[in-house]
């Protein structure tokens, strides 16, 4: 298990997996959503974070930060509920001194994960950054 800066070289990968691990996990999502988000985040979102690959024979994982929040954390489906989310948080806490993330309160499966990380919720806002009707929970690391 390695971590590595990603750079805008890495953005196809990092965009793959991010589709996988969406479409796995983020169910409530609509196709027309995911159409709308995924050119956003190669011409302007990935480019405003700081990113982090896990690699294990190629990219299982990675995480973004902005300051002291973590933006996004990502996992192979297949490598899902293995200890590799848990690997990446614990990464961005120690290297990034992230305290705060949000999650689409949809997803029940990562608000248990940061709930069972330390994070608890601090306020929910009811739409999420793309503006569509996603609500978003802000938790912070206690």
């Amino acid at each position: 298990m390695e971590f590595e800066k990603l750079t805008a070289e890495n953005f196809p990968e990092v965009i793959q997996l991010w589709e996988a691990s969406v479409r796995f996990s983020h169910d409530f999502l609509k196709e027309e959503d995911i159409s709308l988000m995924k050119p956003m985040l190669i011409n302007t979102y990935l480019q405003s974070l700081n990113l982090v690959g896990l690699y294990k024979g190629g990219l299982i994982g990675f995480y973004g930060t902005r300051s002291s929040k973590l933006e996004m954390l990502y996992v192979l489906p297949n490598y899902i509920g293995q200890g590799y989310g848990k690997a990446l948080l614990q990464h961005a806490r120690e290297f990034e001194k992230i305290d705060a993330v949000e999650v689409n309160e949809q997803n029940r499966s990562a608000l248990a994960f940061y709930e069972h990380q330390g994070f608890r919720i601090v306020n929910k806002i009811e739409k999420d950054h793309w503006g569509l009707g996603y609500p978003l929970v802000h938790m912070v690391f206690d």
